[in-house]
């Protein structure tokens, strides 16, 4: 992916298997997030192909990546504010789902909205169900944002820092949904703190400067010498050789 003269992800290879949670790993301005944008289909790369599940995906827009399975949360929440967890769970089934255009109003009953309650359930907000957005912590709006994010019953899941801000109990909260989630669900998410990383992760992918720099299981990850100069520096780095 270039940005004119400025390479921001060069000549990335990843594999990630049907059901693997991967976890990203990467100081600030590794290129993480720009690759989730390839992939998601926010941003458009420049060379190189996609494929999701064998399928080449490379040349579709977003929304119908989003149709076949690709969905995702951002660094930042994008929720509707002046609405309740409710009705952030209704608008987001609502948009994947045929009758989307339809202005027919639909009342407590429809499918629509119990499907709403069992998101909520599954992501730990059956207390808050009718509660506004602006009243949940903000571990509680990362929760309502992975239910939306999972109303479409995607194939591949991107968690862009969802642990980003948390307290040590919201992360601890956040970290038994991921595990909860279906096996079959592929996961990518972007981490920066190595002890939630590892402990959620199959494999591990470490970038830096748009660059690939180590892959493999979480054990390999922690001992590996290049990881710990990039993470902690030189001096700590070269105490390990």
């Amino acid at each position: 992916m270039r940005f004119g003269a400025v390479t921001a992800i060069d000549n990335v290879s990843l594999v990630v298997r049907t059901g693997e949670r991967h976890v990203l790993l990467g100081t600030n301005g590794a290129g993480k997030t720009t690759l989730f944008n390839a992939i998601s289909g926010d941003l458009r790369a420049t060379s190189g192909t996609i494929r999701l599940f064998g399928d080449d995906i490379t040349q579709l827009p977003s929304w119908q990546r989003a149709r076949r399975g690709v969905a995702r949360t951002y660094q930042s929440s994008l929720l509707f504010g002046g609405l309740t967890v409710q009705e952030n769970l209704y608008v987001a089934l609502r948009g994947v789902s045929a009758g989307r255009f339809s202005l027919r109003r639909e009342g407590p009953a429809s499918l629509h909205w119990q499907r709403a309650r069992a998101l909520a359930e599954r992501v730990g907000l059956a207390s808050r169900f009718t509660d506004g957005v602006a009243s949940l912590s903000h571990g509680q709006q990362r929760q309502l944002e992975i239910g939306m994010a999972l109303s479409g019953d995607p194939r591949l899941l991107l968690l862009d820092e969802p642990a980003a801000g948390l307290s040590p109990a919201e992360r601890q909260l956040l970290i038994e949904l991921i595990e909860g989630l279906p096996s079959s669900l592929t996961i990518v998410l972007i981490e920066h703190d190595m002890d939630v990383a590892l402990r959620l992760a199959h494999q591990v992918t470490v970038m830096k400067d748009g660059q690939l720099v180590a892959q493999g299981d979480p054990s390999s990850i922690r001992g590996n010498v290049q990881v710990q100069r990039i993470y902690f520096g030189d001096g700590l780095g070269a105490t390990h050789e």
